[in-house]
């Protein structure tokens, strides 16, 4: 997004300066020149503005984007933590017979 948004700000103001300098530099009346300039300035203006709303939506894009992988990531970690957890009953009660079994046949064996 910086790099984006360093783009569109180079741009406009490239675009801006260069417009100035032409009108500034035109032959022609004073009141002809100051009309120019401010529909430069007002050109400038919508130009900057229409950037700033580009900008925005860009941003707003790559907001829904993390916010989508946020949550694929959150549905894959609750997934493994759901099959560790499984696997983790099921060994706890495999482990639970073994030593029940292992204890009665000591006691067997004793009596």
């Amino acid at each position: 997004m910086a790099d984006h948004g360093k783009t569109i700000a180079a741009l406009l103001i490239g675009a801006a300066a260069g417009a100035a300098l032409g009108v500034l530099f035109a032959p022609d009346k004073g009141s002809k020149t100051r009309k120019r300039i401010l529909h430069l300035a007002d050109q400038s203006a919508e130009d900057l503005e229409d950037g700033l709303e580009e900008g925005a939506e860009y941003l707003k894009d790559k907001v829904r984007q993390g916010k989508a992988k946020a949550s694929d990531l959150v549905d894959k970690i609750s997934e493994k933590a759901a099959e560790v957890k499984d696997k983790y009953e099921d060994t706890k009660d495999r482990v639970k017979n073994e030593v029940e079994d292992a204890r009665s046949k000591a006691r067997q064996q004793t009596h």
